[in-house]
């Protein structure tokens, strides 16, 4: 859903209505409001209630500098990850034909 939301801030769209599952993704591009919804109930509630002039939900919203946090977080453990088993492993590459380090 990225992709799309992308597209409609290009589009000047505001809003997206997206299945709950997409919303965060989608939630990520700054200047569109991502609305998640469940079923089609949920999309007749939120179209209604539009026409009538009042949006009773607030847009989905994500927590860019968090999930920055979080993927930082997440790529130094697997750098530590990766340098461990090589150590454990203590490969030996070789140079050339016959030599190895």
């Amino acid at each position: 859903m990225l992709p799309v939301a992308i597209l409609a801030r290009e589009k000047k769209i505001p809003n997206l209505i997206l299945p709950a599952a997409n919303a965060a993704e989608a939630a990520v591009v700054e200047g569109v409001n991502v609305f998640p919804v469940s079923s089609l109930t949920d999309v007749i509630d939120l179209l209604n209630s539009s026409l009538l002039g009042v949006v009773h939900r607030e847009p989905f919203r994500v927590d860019t500098q968090q999930l920055l946090g979080e993927l930082q977080h997440f790529l130094v453990a697997l750098l530590r990850c990766a340098l461990s088993r090589l150590r454990s492993a203590r490969l030996k590459l070789p140079l050339r034909v016959g030599t190895t380090f």
